[in-house]
């Protein structure tokens, strides 16, 4: 729902109380039909519809009969009763409802529009429309709207606003092959796809990927490629870029050499010589910087000068890959005498962030923002919203000065960015509204400060109404208090206004400003009912809603004082939310699912509860490397390594290999039961590519006389971590 419908609704909501006209009856039909047309019949039906803009059955009933009302009045009006946003409020309810009446009483309105209205359709008209068939889900709706859309009452042709649309929601409702075969199908109507438009792509292939528990490989990229290459797109690494800052933020490195490297194939024959002869030398930085760090790649540097080579952007980028800190980036930028972009600083704000350190990760903004560079929108969001998450006392206060800096930033129209610069924005301004919306009254100038800004730099916050609703549930009393609110506002909620609704509802009874209890999970399943009873796919997602409240609320009964005595109230909850899981007809539990209710066990020390969650995610064979790892750090803090050693050896029988992620896991177990023998010949003769920080976990844990005997055995079996072990503590950490 549009940012404008969502407020349009929220004022219909305040005449909530207004009396609706009576039904009419069949007669009174029969006598307007043969009657000759009045003003206050107009008036009635007119009235009667804007009331009622989101009732199907109210437009089935009163459209007609306003429209023919018009078109055989003797006098007509001067101003139609009906203005642009009405009716595409109309069209946005038909086309949620999506049934095969509806979608016609839409074309009927698209050829009013223009005969009876004075108000052509446009493409924004068929915006709303779209926007709303993706809310079904159903691609083939979407895919054959876009399809027949010139022929269609006012002829508009798809634009690539519309295509994007789609893929950007591409990935909630339809395959990855579906969205490869819209934007051929883009390119064979004459809309030429943009870069834009392979972003979107890639980020889908990317999301798709994900979504079933792996990275996706580059060589998922080549068809992506090779279509640009097809069309006739020029050689540009943008799109490369962003998926090497994707993959680095994974800490992916050979992938990340591999996408670039499979970009710069795809497109050689048609490279100059010069731009061949640069990607060559990035590949020998960059293979450099990997092998020996910065310092091996900027022995490089005076070589590629001297064979005529210019430090770039490009060539900064090759060293990313090590960069860990402010003044290791400053380093390498005077060294190259090349200013790093945008994008680069904010990889490096990202990578601070990520290292959960909150007085770098600001330390690290500022210098930034000394620097002269504002950080994308993507980066400011996590940033803020890791600062909100923090336990500083001046949190919120921070966070406006970062939200402030930011907003100050911001284009007139930011309606006019790239789509996922638009969701990175609108998550800075979600982000600060659910913060203050938890705080006391005395914040409420600060909402309205942060709706106007949303509302002069135009930010689409497409969940508008959640947000009002969640600003009255939030500074509720109680929970009764706060479904009373959303009881009586939740006609004006779109699917995100649901969610956001649960999010709050799942947390608001242990928040600091009431007596911490656990939710009542009746009044949550309350809201999912209604949601389901809306018609919105109830998915996956609100059992997540409410198990990482639950992780919340589990991990402060461990830490707090004042929460210890709801650990077995948590407790009791989680298994009521297992139990719906398990008889919720509707879904299918994915892995994602299954970790978080496996994670809020391991929380709450529930050992058999874990193996009996862990029983049905190996049967069915829904899970991956993270619920491995859960399951034996559960077994490690439940003691029970020879239920770890079980669980390995049947993993090992099905074809499953731990990769270092899962073999940290099963040596930190061996150590902490005491069995360091054990731990280190696994690391010296199973795993093939220990890292230094698998050694870490067992040398920590040695006394200093046993070590040299250990660091012999190491560089007896695994001489590659040996001298990996002695150059980090040679040099300086993460340079």
């Amino acid at each position: 729902m549009s940012f404008r419908a969502g407020i349009y609704r929220t004022v219909l909501a305040q005449h909530k109380r207004v009396q609706k006209p009576a039904p009419r009856s069949w007669l009174h039909y029969q006598f307007a039909s043969s009657s000759a047309p009045s003003r206050s019949s107009i008036g009635s039906y007119s009235a009667s519809l804007k009331a009622e803009l989101q009732n199907t059955h109210v437009i089935h009933r009163d459209y007609p009969l306003l429209t023919w009302e018009l078109t055989h009045a003797k006098q007509p009006h001067q101003k139609p009763p009906l203005d642009k946003n009405d009716i595409e409020t109309m069209l946005e309810t038909l086309a949620l409802s999506g049934m095969p009446e509806d979608l016609s009483r839409i074309e009927q309105i698209l050829s009013d529009m223009s005969n009876v209205y004075n108000i052509p359709p446009s493409p924004e008209t068929h915006t709303v429309i779209i926007r709303a068939l993706i809310q079904k889900r159903t691609f083939q709706s979407v895919k054959l709207w876009l399809e027949h859309m010139p022929k269609k009452p006012g002829g508009v042709k798809p634009t690539a606003g519309h295509y994007h649309l789609v893929l950007e929601a591409g990935p909630r409702f339809c395959s990855f092959k579906n969205m490869m075969q819209l934007v051929h199908e883009m390119h064979q109507r004459g809309c030429e796809p943009t870069f834009d438009t392979f972003k979107l792509l890639a980020q889908a292939r990317w999301l798709t990927t994900t979504r079933v528990s792996r990275i996706p490989l580059p060589s998922d990229f080549a068809p992506i490629f090779q279509h640009m290459k097809e069309i006739g797109l020029p050689y540009d690494t943008t799109l490369a870029d962003m998926l090497q800052a994707m993959y680095l933020d994974k800490q992916r490195i050979r992938y990340a050499e591999e996408i670039m490297t499979l970009y710069n194939e795809t497109f050689s024959d048609l490279l100059s010589p010069e731009l061949l002869w640069e990607n060559e030398w990035l590949l020998r930085i960059s293979a450099a910087v990997k092998e020996g760090g910065v310092v091996g790649g900027l022995k490089l540097i005076p070589k590629y000068r001297e064979e005529g080579g210019s430090p770039s952007v490009r060539t900064l980028g090759a060293f990313m890959q090590r960069i860990m800190r402010f003044e290791h980036l400053c380093n390498v930028r005077d060294q190259l005498g090349v200013t790093p972009s945008r994008d680069q600083w904010s990889v490096l704000l990202l990578r601070c962030i990520k290292r959960d350190n909150y007085s770098e990760m600001l330390d690290c903004y500022d210098q930034v923002r000394k620097a002269g560079v504002m950080p994308t929108a993507s980066a400011i969001s996590r940033l803020v919203q890791s600062v909100l998450a923090s336990p500083l006392s001046d949190a919120l206060d921070k966070s406006l000065k970062i939200f402030t800096d930011f907003t100050d930033s911001l284009p007139d129209r930011c309606d006019l960015l790239e789509r996922e610069t638009q969701r990175s924005i609108a998550d800075v301004f979600a982000a600060m509204l659910r913060e203050v919306t938890q705080r006391s009254d005395e914040h409420t100038p600060i909402r309205g400060l942060i709706l106007r800004e949303a509302d002069e730099h135009r930010v689409a916050l497409h969940s508008a109404s959640a947000y009002l609703t969640a600003v009255s549930m939030s500074s509720a009393h109680s929970e009764s208090d706060a479904m009373e609110t959303y009881r009586e506002s939740k006609h004006i909620l779109d699917e995100a206004g649901y969610l956001t609704v649960l999010d709050i509802l799942s947390r608001i009874s242990w928040s600091d400003r009431m007596e911490p209890q656990v939710p009542n999970i009746s009044f949550y399943f309350e809201v999912v009912k209604d949601m389901k009873a809306a018609r919105y796919s109830i998915t996956t997602t609100v059992y997540l809603v409410l198990l990482r409240a639950l992780r919340q609320l589990a991990s402060r009964t461990s830490s707090r004082i004042g929460f210890l005595h709801l650990r077995s109230d948590t407790l009791a909850a989680t298994r009521q939310t297992h139990d719906l899981i398990t008889l919720d007809s509707s879904i299918t539990p994915n892995t994602s699912l299954w970790n978080a209710l496996l994670e809020n066990y391991r929380l709450l020390g529930a050992f058999p509860d874990a193996l009996r969650v862990w029983d049905t995610m190996y049967i069915s064979r829904v899970f991956d490397r993270a619920s491995v790892n859960i399951i034996l750090t559960t077994c490690r803090e439940a003691g029970g390594v020879d239920m770890a050693q079980q669980i390995k050896t049947k993993l090992e029988r099905t074809g499953f290999t731990f990769d270092n992620y899962n073999w940290k896991a099963w040596i930190t177990c061996l150590c902490d039961a005491g069995r360091m023998n054990d731990a280190l010949r696994y690391m010296c003769t199973v795993v093939k590519n220990p890292d230094p920080e698998m050694a870490h976990i067992i040398l920590a844990r040695l006394k200093p006389d046993i070590k040299p005997n250990v660091m012999a055995a190491i560089q007896k079996h695994q001489p590659k971590l040996h001298d990996a072990l002695l150059q980090e503590a040679q040099a300086s950490p993460s340079f």
